[in-house]
């Protein structure tokens, strides 16, 4: 939880709102690591960003 929380703090305080999808899994030696994917929108535009 805290590396993704990293990762939307900064697009967040700037107020630009950010959905972050699961989109898959790398495998990474033995274990199977998730991926996500991350899209910023425009300034105070969630609407847009969720359409």
């Amino acid at each position: 939880m805290y590396a993704g929380d990293i990762m939307t703090v900064d697009v967040n305080l700037a107020g630009l709102p950010a959905l972050v999808l699961p989109c898959g899994f790398v495998k990474d030696g033995t274990a199977s690591l998730p991926v996500g994917f991350q899209m910023t929108g425009a300034a105070f535009d969630e609407v847009g960003l969720f359409s």
